[in-house]
């Protein structure tokens, strides 16, 4: 699972350059169910976790994406945490 993932991550990625970290699992969510729906005729399920972040160092910003999963930054021993929406 975590293989197939990963490729059609860096397939994702590419094929939409610059695109917005929800695009982008969008996108990739599209892939992974098409595949897994025939994967399931088959008998075989699995699921997986991920979260996307996007950093812009030139305009100090980050974007990301997740299961509603939070981000957590660490600066000088602080943590601060990005609450999903």
């Amino acid at each position: 699972m975590i293989v197939m993932c990963s490729t059609f991550l860096n397939e994702t990625v590419v094929a939409h350059l610059g695109a917005t970290p929800s695009v982008i699992f969008t996108k990739l969510r599209e892939k992974i169910t098409a595949t897994l729906i025939r994967t399931k005729a088959q008998g075989t399920l699995d699921s997986m976790d991920a979260v996307l972040l996007r950093l812009d160092t030139k305009r100090r910003t980050l974007q990301s994406a997740g299961a509603k999963t939070p981000v957590w930054i660490v600066r000088n021993g602080i943590m601060t945490t990005l609450k999903p929406d």
